[in-house]
């Protein structure tokens, strides 16, 4: 069972889960910063300082036996994780607690990396999928801070020096606005060793609390769902950035979906990325706001832990996908973004309406499936077995445990508990999940690529 402890020398919230007889271990470390708490004048910087966190605090990111720190940069949040044998988790954690210490950059490294960020933003912007989910999220939230890709401006990033990058580090890495998790055999005792002695602080910590008012703060959604179509490439197909990776879909081959003129409506999975003769690349995205324990939006508190989470709702909503994935042969993905879940599908289609139709009958299938009187089975066969497969990876598990964060652990009478697990969702529940997702395809507009995101509010 996974274990929340929180140090009270002002250090990350800390979640252990114990995987016994595991021979590996999967550490991460979630610091709540990214692109979305970037004003105009420092877009990109979030992303950068994950780079120079990496190659400067970390040196390069080498752990024990030659393991490699991962990281990546969100709208909410940076990333960094690293899979190592067990004896090397120790050192793990050491070379993941430096993202704390003084950031110190030479001229020639910032250049250096600030390079290797360009070549990353062509191999991005050059994927139509990446292109085409990055212009539904900035027409979903169109004028806020959340509208911009965390890979940045070109003309912040070229004229960036290290004293910025510097001050942005010291700003926003704060260990209390963290949250570590450790997956492996015997974790709640190895988090326990690691933490050092009581009262002694770590690299970071007693540090005063942050004065800067994120530009996220008053960010929503707009209200109705957007739809948005892209050009092949060679057909003037605007090129908006990418961002950082959303859940990744399953790797099979989506089978074609018919709308109601019998065209073909395809995903745009990671093995399909450009639309077929005489389609477009069309994507539907809507924000449905999350349960919570509260009524008032979250705080920036709230979003440092995650907190006012409803326990089962990430179980659900995953069940969800993978519903409607095993029904009508749509990836959808899902990204929890100041208290709401953005829902979206890329699909290759003649048109929006085609798209359209498809999404509503993969949703209409999935439900009457669960709804049946199998429903149940069907839902463990296709849904919940794949799911627990997947939460069997200890990456994968701490990756869920750093997302849905402490703030969704609740105190029982043994002590704080996580969220629910999935084989405790109901067939029934995961249909209202998706009857409420398609009450908002039903409201979705049209929008214009590039016509949204222009200035943060």
């Amino acid at each position: 069972m996974p274990v929340l402890s929180r140090p009270p020398t002002g250090g990350p919230a800390l979640i252990t889960v114990d995987r016994p007889g595991a021979p590996l271990a999967a550490f991460r470390l979630h610091v709540a910063v990214g692109s979305a708490d970037e004003p105009p004048g420092e877009r990109g910087l979030a992303h950068v300082v994950e780079h120079l966190v990496v190659r400067c605090a970390m040196g390069g990111g080498r752990v024990g036996n030659g393991a490699l720190v991962g990281a990546r940069t969100g709208r909410e949040g940076t990333s960094y994780a690293v899979l190592v044998r067990r004896p090397d988790a120790p050192a793990a954690v050491a070379a993941l607690a430096a993202a704390f210490d003084t950031l110190t950059v030479e001229p020639a490294v910032l250049a250096a990396e600030l390079a290797a960020i360009r070549r990353e933003t062509a191999q991005r912007t050059a994927d139509l999928r990446w292109r085409l989910q990055e212009a539904l999220l900035a027409a979903l939230w169109p004028g806020t801070s959340y509208a911009h890709s965390p890979l940045g401006d070109r003309t912040v990033l070229d004229a960036l020096t290290p004293d910025a990058v510097r001050s942005f580090h010291a700003s926003w890495y704060r260990p209390s606005d963290a949250t570590a998790v450790l997956v492996t055999d015997g974790a709640s005792e190895m988090g326990a060793a690691t933490a050092g002695p009581p009262g002694e602080p770590a690299a970071g910590q007693g540090l005063p609390p942050r004065l800067i008012r994120s530009p996220r703060h008053d960010a929503r959604p707009v209200s109705h769902g957007v739809c948005v179509e892209l050009a092949s490439e060679g057909a003037g197909a605007s090129r908006p950035g990418a961002s950082g990776r959303p859940s990744a879909p399953d790797r099979r081959g989506a089978p074609d979906r018919r709308g109601a003129s019998g065209a073909a409506v395809r995903s745009t999975t990671a093995n399909h990325t450009r639309p077929r003769g005489g389609s477009r690349a069309v994507g539907l995205a809507f924000a449905v706001d999350r349960p919570r324990n509260g009524p008032t939006l979250p705080s920036r508190q709230d979003l440092v832990h995650r907190a006012g989470r409803h326990p089962a709702h990430r179980a659900r909503q995953e069940l969800a996908r993978r519903a409607v994935r095993a029904a009508g042969g749509l990836d959808l993905q899902v990204l929890e973004l100041r208290g709401t879940t953005c829902v979206w599908v890329m699909v290759s289609a003649p048109d929006a309406d085609a798209a359209r139709r498809a999404l509503h009958t993969a949703l209409w299938d999935a439900q009457a499936r669960l709804l049946a009187a199998d429903g149940e089975r069907w839902l463990r066969t296709e849904a919940l077995i794949p799911e627990l497969r997947a939460l069997d990876d200890l990456e994968t598990l701490a990756a869920r445990a750093a997302e849905t964060g402490p703030g969704a652990w609740r105190e029982g009478p043994e002590g704080p508990h996580g969220p629910d697990a999935p084989e405790r969702v109901t067939a029934a529940e995961v249909a209202a999940v998706l009857a409420e997702w398609e009450r908002h395809v039903e409201a979705l507009q049209q929008v214009e690529p590039g016509a949204a995101g222009k200035d943060d509010r």
